[in-house]
């Protein structure tokens, strides 16, 4: 079937060369050598154009036979069907790789996000003064000292002061309880 249409389509190219003489003969007759001056007794585009048409296709048939003019046609195309598979290939690759990289660079920025707002939660702004005298009392009582014990707790010598605060309490503690356990022990014994 191919092979018919492609017969079909050299055998036209090889009559319209044959044609070609009476083309260029009709061209001339229709610029009247009369009315035209001798440079312009061609349209020198369209005669241009087809000269070109024919040498092209004169050339071709006459240095190939129509099976060779096929298979050089279908080796080409088969060429370049190999090439557009490996450029593709290469290009999934490429595009593999690529989005690899940005998972790994989304998960890098998701971290870093992360630690940025761990930080930012750990700073402590200073609450602003409030513009009205109904909420002085609360800023006053409320807001500052909070403010002032987050800021404190965030020391590490502050935090190491309570520790020792709380061992020495609990220490204490202890102390009383045995005292008094001990104390309740001699009182019942009278």
């Amino acid at each position: 079937m191919k092979e018919d249409i492609i017969a079909a389509n050299l055998s036209s190219l090889r009559s319209d060369i044959q044609a070609l003489p009476q083309r260029i003969s009709e061209e001339l007759q229709r610029n009247n050598p009369e009315t035209s001056t001798p440079s312009q007794k061609l349209d020198d585009d369209n005669l241009t154009e087809l000269i070109s048409r024919s040498i092209d296709v004169a050339l071709q048939s006459r240095l190939y036979d129509d099976e060779k003019y096929v298979d050089k046609i279908v080796g080409s195309f088969t060429e370049l069907a190999k090439m557009y598979n490996t450029v593709t290939a290469n290009c999934n690759k490429n595009a593999e790789t690529l989005n690899r990289n940005i998972q790994l660079t989304e998960k890098r920025y998701a971290a870093m996000m992360k630690l940025m707002q761990a930080k930012k939660s750990k700073t402590i702004e200073q609450p602003p003064i409030p513009q009205t005298i109904k909420a002085l009392p609360r800023f006053i009582f409320m807001t500052y000292p909070w403010y002032w014990i987050k800021r404190m707790y965030r020391s590490k010598h502050f935090r190491q002061f309570l520790v020792i605060c709380m061992a020495c309490a609990l220490a204490v503690s202890v102390f009383l309880t045995i005292f008094l356990a001990y104390d309740n022990a001699q009182l019942r014994e009278f």
